[in-house]
């Protein structure tokens, strides 16, 4: 794998994340996007209720019943959970650049 350092920098991104109603741990996703989105202006996040045809193609259509669905650029980057240092690591393997 290349050196993430080595990547061009990224123009934008996608980070789409299909939450359900009640979902503690889709709270608790949207409290760390909330703080790490900022430091990543080329990064556009998108909340998707998991009951619309986006969501249930991203979580339900993938086999995936357990939320929320954190997607980067259409590819399933986590499940439930993930820590911030780990989604941090991600954006930049993606070479997004940071502010």
């Amino acid at each position: 794998m290349a050196d993430p350092r080595s990547l061009p920098p990224t123009t934008s991104a996608l980070l789409e994340y299909v939450s359900s109603p009640g979902c503690s741990d889709c709270r608790a996703f949207e409290v760390l996007i909330a703080r790490v989105a900022p430091d990543y202006p080329a990064l556009e996040v998108r909340a998707v209720p998991a009951d619309s045809p986006r969501g249930i193609g991203l979580s339900v259509g993938r086999g995936i019943l357990r939320f929320p669905v954190i997607v980067l650029d259409d590819e399933v980057l986590a499940i439930e959970a993930i820590t911030e240092a780990d989604l941090r690591i991600a954006l930049e393997h993606q070479g997004i650049d940071l502010r």
